[in-house]
């Protein structure tokens, strides 16, 4: 068994025997004893990271007589976490650059399973504390019960994990166990509805036959009164801490406060369509001299765990990693050992949100994230969640949903973009894939809508659907409203002027015909050279069988990964030059090199992505919502590239379809379909031109006309 420095000892099972001879593995002071931390001889680096799978793998075989799995607790050292990335990798994110797909293959040291033996770890508790490249140590927090334990792995929000645990042992010690026992269940699968303003919470108490009848003057009655007392009071005093640091931080940096009748629009910089809606409905109050702020969340904690211990934030996770690598599970993997790290140093992402969000009494998300919901129990918040997809509620909103339509929850509102949106009622274990069972519509027509009847979408339900769902729809309704997408003005107007005018500045030919490739904000490369490498073959059999003499310019829109553009020219021009080289006809492979012009282009402007839109023939994407919406509402000649794995977008890519858009099957019949795409109509579901805008100004102007005393009692 081989030991290293990357790891330290604070128990040995005895039944564990170190080979003596090893004399790696020999300590250099003195018998090892149960609760002795020893630093251990300095090994290969290699071999460290081997050991950390050798010695994980003991614990998992090892038991004591208690059937807890006994063995070596361990120190990881931050060189464990250096190694969970390929080589390489992190030289180019620190450069600015995009993820790097190749690294991930070329790297044939990287062992991609280490991090599940980390998290295995994790999960079962073996690692007593981290230490940083500074040397900085992290231990475990010691929480007071089992009820905070859970309660921050679940919300990553130690203050408040911490009150409501408090609260509970102050207040609920002397409740029967089956009443705490169902208490904790409430409060660990409702905590993000209590706060300050506990009036969501107590309608799930009063409307759960397992709690205590809270209308009668019970020892039990007062015992959960006084426990959701004692936190509204803490919570408050804590909110005010936060708003008076976040004002005074604001003053110093001569910003203005943020105000009860300041809307705060919150979004992330993961994904291109939640920062593209925001902006958009950030010049629509602008315009209508409404007072608002954008809050990008992604900057709320300078430097999360990830990025102090593996050196990548959680946000470049999913852009450079996820997206851009096309490794999704590994992805998901670093977001779950960073909700582990959480737990040996607390970030003050909830306290930093609070900051920012201030007095505000009104919220409107385009982030998707859930937390935000938990604004709604502070200090009497609403708030509006912009869906950015056509179908299914993403994942993240999916059980919030169900939540508020279950309960009849008030302050939340959802604006979906269209009669596909809807919320999969089937209990997970039942679901199948490819299966449009067990969903209801999610939303009601909203302002610009009233013509449209919801009730002719049908309703689907399999046998596992329980008609209490159906009876649902209703309070579905109540909190959603078809609303349309927002995109940029530029989608929807024409300007010839504009369009010649950024041609010549990006270099495309004003007499070609034009084809544009992108594939999302972050830009997925892999799939763009083999598009790239259909149109060449497909252009210059065009040219030999049919005479094709047309200019082709092919624009690729890179995204964020600016890597990626100097990538592609070169793939172009190499692989013009390959095709070239192995024809015979050479008139044909002239042809093709004078007639065919690949120009990849980094990230653009709005308004240049809607002028080259309008003047394309053939417009090729994934379906995010954001496309999605451009797509529809500019008429661009769609088709649609599917990733299996992106089950959120398959409702844009219905949509889509229904609207005349081409779904490519395969990458060899692209170049076909390209040259025989027609335009996507604009649906009238999309409502009216600010049908987004005009409704958050309407909830806005009700939530500050509704009297004070009024929003505290609901």
């Amino acid at each position: 068994m081989n030991i290293n420095t990357g790891i330290k000892s604070d128990y040995r099972d005895p039944n564990i025997v170190v080979n003596k001879e090893d004399k790696k593995s020999e300590v250099s002071s003195g018998v090892i004893k149960q609760g002795i931390t020893l630093e251990l001889c300095p090994i290969d680096k290699d071999i460290a990271i081997k050991s950390v799978k050798t010695q994980i793998a003991i614990h998992k075989v090892k038991t004591d007589t208690n059937n807890k799995l006994a063995g070596i607790h361990i120190v990881v050292y931050s060189e464990i976490f250096k190694s969970l990335l390929p080589k390489g990798f992190l030289d180019v994110i620190k450069q600015g650059k995009s993820g790097t797909p190749e690294l991930w293959s070329k790297d044939q040291d990287f062992d991609s399973k280490i991090i599940d033996n980390l998290i295995l770890a994790f999960k079962e508790k073996r690692i007593i504390s981290i230490v940083s490249a500074e040397g900085a140590e992290f231990k475990r927090i010691q929480y007071k019960s089992e009820l905070g334990e859970i309660l921050h792995k679940k919300t990553l929000d130690i203050t408040k994990s911490e009150i409501i645990d408090l609260a509970f042992q102050h207040n609920c010690s002397e409740l029967d166990e089956k009443d705490q026992n169902n208490l904790e269940k409430l409060i660990i699968k409702y905590v993000d509805f209590i706060g300050v303003s506990q009036r969501n919470f107590l309608k799930i108490l009063k409307k759960s036959s397992k709690t205590t009848n809270l209308s009668d003057n019970s020892p039990e009655s007062r015992m959960i009164k006084n426990f959701l007392n004692e936190i509204t009071e803490q919570m408050r005093i804590n909110i005010e801490d936060c708003i008076a640091e976040g004002e005074s931080k604001r003053i110093a940096h001569h910003e203005d406060p943020i105000g009860e009748n300041t809307i705060v629009i919150t979004t992330t910089s993961s994904g291109g369509a939640h920062r593209s809606i925001a902006n958009v409905i950030d010049q629509s109050l602008t315009d209508r001299e409404i007072p608002h702020v954008v809050l990008n969340e992604s900057n709320l904690v300078e430097e999360d765990n990830l990025k102090k211990f593996v050196g990548i934030s959680r946000n470049d996770v999913f852009n450079k990693i996820s997206q851009q690598c096309s490794q999704m599970d590994y992805g998901k993997k670093l977001k779950q050992l960073d909700d582990y790290l959480n737990q040996y140093d607390p970030d003050n992402y909830m306290d930093e949100l609070r900051k920012s969000v201030g007095n505000s009494k009104f919220i409107v998300s385009t982030s998707h994230h859930p937390e935000n919901v938990r604004l709604v129990a502070e200090k009497s918040k609403r708030i509006c969640f912009q869906v950015c997809d056509f179908g299914e509620l993403p994942d993240k909103l999916e059980s919030l949903a169900r939540t508020i339509s279950k309960f009849n929850l008030k302050g939340i509102t959802f604006f979906t973009p269209s009669k596909h949106s809807k919320l999969n009622v089937t209990p997970s274990k039942y679901r199948k894939s490819n299966i449009n069972e067990g969903l209801l519509p999610l939303a009601a027509p909203g302002k610009g809508q009233k013509d449209r009847k919801e009730s002719s979408v049908e309703i689907k339900t399999n046998s596992t659907i329980n008609d209490k769902y159906e009876k649902r729809l209703a309070n579905y309704q109540k909190f959603t409203q078809i609303q349309r997408y927002p995109v940029h003005s530029a989608f929807l107007k024409e300007d010839e002027e504009f369009i010649i005018e950024t041609k010549a500045q990006l270099g495309i030919r004003q007499d070609a015909k034009l084809w544009i490739l992108t594939m999302g904000s972050q830009g997925v490369g892999g799939v763009l050279k083999n598009y790239i490498t259909a149109i060449i073959e497909g252009k210059l059999l065009d040219i030999k069988q049919e005479g094709n003499n047309e200019k082709l310019d092919v624009a690729v829109l890179c995204g964020t990964n600016e890597s990626l553009v100097s990538q592609l020219q070169v793939y172009c021009n190499q692989k013009i030059d390959e095709v070239c080289k192995g024809e015979e006809d050479l008139s044909s492979a002239i042809k093709l090199q004078e007639l065919l012009v690949f120009t990849p282009l980094k990230k653009l402007e709005l308004p240049q992505v809607a002028a080259l839109g309008k003047s394309c023939s053939a417009f090729l994407s994934k379906p995010g919502g954001g496309t999605t919406a451009e797509a529809l509402m500019g008429g661009l000649p769609m088709l649609i590239h599917r990733e299996k794995k992106h089950h959120w977008e398959f409702g844009n890519i219905k949509t889509l379809i229904e609207n005349g858009a081409t779904e490519v099957t395969s990458v060899e019949n692209f170049y076909q379909l390209a040259k025989n795409v027609t335009p996507v109509i604009t649906p009238d579901l999309l409502g009216e031109e600010d049908a987004v805008d005009y409704a958050i100004h309407a909830l806005w102007q009700l939530e500050m006309e509704r009297p004070k005393e009024s929003a505290d009692k609901k």
